[in-house]
């Protein structure tokens, strides 16, 4: 069930979203601009047209280019198949260039 679904643009660089540990699945996409998963290893680099899904309980935050903004949907589900949620990593996210 889907739990959250917000769209538009973000500007994280100005104002990061801190680490925090979401309660539901996370599948963020930035569709413009540049942003990065932040909490999640040393050097995370700004990418373009990628997207993260990060399972419950992850820690991780948002942050940008200072000064840019960027094109983002996010979408937070209660469950996902069982056959998706099998496949991702056990470090607990997964990101991908779209």
């Amino acid at each position: 069930m889907l739990t959250y679904l917000g769209s538009g643009s973000r500007n994280y660089g100005d104002k990061p979203l801190e680490p925090m540990r979401r309660p539901y699945w996370e599948f963020q996409a930035v569709l413009a601009g540049k942003i990065s998963m932040t909490g999640v290893r040393p050097g995370q680099r700004f990418r373009a047209k990628h997207l993260w899904l990060s399972r419950p309980g992850h820690l991780h935050g948002w942050s940008g280019v200072p000064g840019e903004a960027a094109e983002v949907v996010v979408f937070h589900f209660h469950s996902l198949p069982e056959l998706l949620e099998q496949r991702l990593p056990e470090n607990g996210m997964l990101e991908v260039p779209i």
